[in-house]
């Protein structure tokens, strides 16, 4: 090998343990600067818990309700604390669930001073599934039409569904059957609108969830081991029937 090619040879070599050189280089200098960017976020998330009411463990609701700009009555809320320890205020679910069975039952938005009694004159006394009188129909003509279920089902005197006749029943009706003989509650209205506490406001409002998503399949409230659930109307015809039902048995089961 001549001079001119070692020389050559030289550089190339040179070349390539500087570009290596560059590249350890330029990489820890990335990642140093990634590691204080991430520690004076941390720092900076640390230095916000400290100065929030959010993240104080003797903070009380009023305390709460003016850092979340809440301002609806005391009444119907309660502190919650978030899986990060951050206390947030809800909507007790006691008072969601009163509002949603009073929604059902006036068939219109209620109001605060009527949800109790209505809630108390009109709630079923049983166990099983519950159905809105204005659904009754809907429901049974599809529980004894669909391919899904072989069992015959109807609504008896007090709105409760029941199996009238079992034939050859498939893996659905055995799950609706234990439902139906559970000791929870399941209520069951066919309705793309419900009502519910703004969590803001305090205000009782319209959800018109199938306004906002038409493929959501149903809104539901739950208290205890009881649901009521409200079941899409279906307006575009973006799902079937079956797949509505599926989803709300995958719910309740």
């Amino acid at each position: 090998m001549n001079k001119k090619k070692i020389i050559i040879s030289i550089c190339i070599i040179a070349l390539i343990i500087l570009i290596i050189g560059l590249f350890f280089i330029i990489n820890w200098k990335n990642q140093k600067e990634e590691q204080e960017k991430s520690n004076n976020q941390e720092k900076t998330f640390e230095e916000f818990k400290n100065d929030s009411i959010m993240y104080d463990e003797q903070a009380d609701l009023d305390e709460l309700k003016e850092e979340y700009k809440i301002t609806g009555p005391d009444e119907i809320y309660e502190i919650q604390t978030e899986y990060d320890g951050r206390k947030a205020v809800v909507v007790k679910p006691e008072i969601n669930y009163k509002v949603a069975f009073a929604g059902i039952i006036k068939n219109d938005i209620p109001n605060f001073s009527e949800i109790d009694s209505c809630f108390e004159e009109n709630y079923p006394k049983e166990n099983g599934i519950w159905i809105d009188k204005t659904s009754q129909e809907s429901i049974i003509n599809y529980l004894n039409n669909t391919e899904l279920l072989n069992n015959e089902y109807s609504v008896n005197d007090d709105g409760f569904l029941q199996v009238n006749k079992k034939d050859n029943e498939t893996e659905i009706d055995a799950t609706l059957e234990e439902i139906v003989n559970s000791n929870k509650l399941t209520i069951i209205s066919i309705s793309g609108t419900c009502y519910m506490v703004d969590p803001v406001t305090g205000e009782i409002v319209k959800n018109p969830f199938e306004d906002l998503d038409s493929t959501q399949t149903y809104e539901y409230f739950e208290y205890e081991d009881d649901k009521i659930i409200f079941v899409t109307e279906n307006i575009n015809k973006e799902l079937t029937e079956d797949e509505i039902f599926e989803s709300i048995i995958e719910l309740i089961k």
